[in-house]
């Protein structure tokens, strides 16, 4: 899936700007408005081709590109990272921009 997400971060070196994911490849930062283009392996993300078409994404040469991610989308990613990263659980929670 590729996503447009939040970026956190202030771009020190002590804080990087990044996306609060477990595993990602950055397309692109956009530091002026706040948000990451990203590559999320489909092992990673947890949700399934509904979820994500009810989101609204639109299927590319690379996997699905979603704008937004629903809420509901959100919290079963979330749910999703808490489970298989049970020692960082409640750490990677992504938000739209």
């Amino acid at each position: 899936m590729i996503a447009k997400l939040k970026l956190v971060g202030d771009g020190t070196e002590e804080h990087p700007y990044r996306v609060n994911l477990p595993t990602y490849q950055t397309l692109f930062y956009n530091v002026e408005e706040g948000y990451a283009l990203v590559v999320i392996p489909d092992d990673i993300h947890g949700l399934t081709d509904d979820d994500l078409k009810a989101s609204g994404g639109k299927q590319t040469s690379r996997g699905h590109y979603v704008e937004a991610l629903s809420p509901k989308a959100l919290e079963k990613m979330h749910a999703h990272f808490d489970k298989h990263y049970v020692e960082h659980k409640g750490k990677f929670r992504v938000e739209n921009v």
